[in-house]
């Protein structure tokens, strides 16, 4: 009982500690005057895409926030630029990669499609990455995804047929399989 005890004191503790720290932040944004404070409630005053006119209105030393700020925004911006899906070029079309292994099945495949081409904006198709040596379900999996029927339950607005395939990688015991798929709406 006492070890209990003990356990719930550190934790509120903790949470006091971290409540009194998040307190401290506000209450430093509020100084700069990038948030207001009153009975007890906080809101912002600046918004991140507002001009610096508009920071300069309204804030103690603008310039070295403002562009701290716009710092952080073209750093978010530089990460997701890295984060587009990887893409792969067969004849002069570009598709765009979706791992896949025996435990994928349609759906989730469509999802991972859905999720992919939303984050690049030209391609024509996609290319469906596995084990080499899971060829043959690759090859049933494909057969569903170049089905219309089948992909209207998938969410998605198109299908796909199949453009070609490869094998790929320098040792026979680490081959990958690559089957390209051409979007069709």
């Amino acid at each position: 009982m006492e070890h209990l005890v003990e356990q719930s004191v550190d934790q509120d503790a903790r949470f006091l500690n971290e409540k009194d720290e998040a307190k401290r932040h506000l209450d430093m944004l509020v100084e700069y005057e990038l948030v207001n404070h009153d009975d007890g409630q906080y809101w912002v005053h600046c918004l991140p895409g507002e001009d610096l006119s508009a920071w300069r209105e309204r804030t103690r030393s603008p310039e070295a926030i403002y562009r701290l700020v716009q710092q952080a925004n073209q750093q978010r911006e530089r990460e997701s630029q890295l984060a587009l899906p990887e893409t792969f070029e067969y004849g002069n079309e570009k598709f765009v990669s979706v791992p896949a292994d025996e435990n994928t099945d349609k759906m989730d495949l469509a999802s991972v499609v859905a999720k992919q081409t939303n984050r690049s904006s030209t391609f024509d198709g996609i290319v469906v990455r596995s084990p080499a040596d899971q060829i043959g379900y690759i090859q049933q999996l494909a057969d569903e995804l170049c089905d219309a029927e089948a992909m209207g339950e998938a969410d998605l607005p198109y299908y796909f047929e199949k453009v070609a395939s490869n094998i790929r990688g320098e040792h026979k015991d680490n081959l990958e399989y690559h089957l390209y798929l051409r979007s069709v709406l």
